[in-house]
């Protein structure tokens, strides 16, 4: 018996043994593995358009590997951020939107704008052409008045970040980021008047109110 015991406790050993080896092995060979992950290039604010310039594909350690990392540039271009993302940070899949997601929304409303949405006519807005992030300028013509002279621009190069639809799915209003000051305008417009929204041209940014180029917005 006490041979049979003997054996029993070797065997056991030899087992216990086989598994540490297995386990090493195990990490051993994760220690010198990497992975591919798509880190920013340069600081990229909440809400803007990512493009693939700001970000690069690099190789890090299996286990610095975030598990909703990136794992290619082509995942994250043309999306759009849900928060800032900082340069050299990993890129997960959380951090990026569509450009209507209520995360990128929310952006607008942290850096201080106000989303106002407005009722669409293609006589007035040409929303076949719109989508969410185009910019746009908005005129205003007074009620009653037929002249060409006073028409006057109401906003200039406000944002517009969603393009909501009826039931057909016909387009039904458009929302625009708007400074407290632009709202203020735009609810006056639209009682003493008719508002037109006109398509910027792609080279044109979005402008701040004091006629400066974009900058401020998110």
């Amino acid at each position: 018996m006490a041979i049979l015991a003997e054996h029993k406790y070797l065997v056991l050993a030899v087992i216990g043994a086989l598994l540490t080896a297995v386990l090493v092995y195990g990490y051993l060979s994760r220690v010198g593995d990497t992975r591919t992950v798509v880190v920013a290039e340069i600081d990229v604010p909440a809400g803007s358009l990512i493009e693939r310039e700001q970000l690069k594909e690099v190789e890090l350690p299996y286990g610095a590997v975030h598990p909703d990392a990136l794992r290619s540039v082509a995942d994250a271009a043309g999306g759009y951020a849900t928060g800032p993302i900082y340069r050299g940070q990993q890129v997960l899949k959380q951090m990026i939107g569509g450009r209507d997601s209520d995360a990128v929304l929310k952006t607008y409303l942290d850096s201080g704008y106000r989303l106002m949405q407005l009722p669409v006519d293609p006589e007035t807005c040409p929303v076949d052409l719109l989508f969410p992030g185009d910019i746009v300028d908005v005129l205003f013509v007074p009620a009653g008045v037929v002249s060409e002279d006073v028409s006057t621009m109401t906003i200039e190069g406000v944002r517009a970040v969603r393009i909501t639809r009826d039931s057909d799915g016909k387009p039904a209003g458009i929302t625009l980021a708007v400074t407290p000051q632009q709202a203020q305008l735009l609810a006056f417009a639209r009682e003493a008047g008719e508002v037109f929204i006109v398509l910027r041209g792609g080279n044109e940014g979005a402008v701040k109110e004091d006629g400066d180029d974009e900058g401020s917005e998110p």
